[in-house]
């Protein structure tokens, strides 16, 4: 997605061409030629996003920051979760704080932690204990 500049520089040719997304492409690239020019469609896109949202859309690269986004309170939570206990499960994690399986998913791969599930192993018989301490 582009900048903002762009977006409401885009918003201007577009009502400028009064409405025309093609000829909105063409006034586009008058004064910006140095730019990359939109597709046609992306006039319309972004103007009726403007009007349905009251706000540019999101910008790609903000996608995913979900401290930007205005969650940071659930993020501090479910990395206190998984710190005070290793063995809670992504889903228990969702139920308790409400939220998707998914989104706890991506804040713990942000913040590079996830929880453990413990498991009982089968543990050697003191026989093979013997032959496999001389291997080693």
């Amino acid at each position: 997605m582009q900048v903002f500049a762009e977006m409401a520089d885009m918003i201007l040719t577009y009502g400028e061409a009064r409405g025309n997304s093609s000829c909105a492409r063409r006034i586009y690239h008058e004064p910006f030629p140095n730019r990359v020019i939109p597709n046609a469609r992306t006039f319309p896109a972004i103007y009726q996003h403007l009007r349905e949202a009251d706000s540019f859309p999101p910008r790609a690269n903000a996608r995913g920051r979900f401290s930007q986004l205005g969650f940071v309170d659930l993020e501090e939570q479910i990395t206190a979760m998984v710190e005070n206990d290793r063995t809670l499960s992504l889903r228990r994690i969702a139920q308790q704080l409400n939220v998707s399986v998914t989104f706890v998913w991506k804040i713990l791969l942000v913040e590079r932690m996830h929880p453990y599930h413990l498991q009982r192993v089968q543990t050697l018989r003191s026989v093979f204990k013997k032959g496999y301490q001389e291997l080693t």
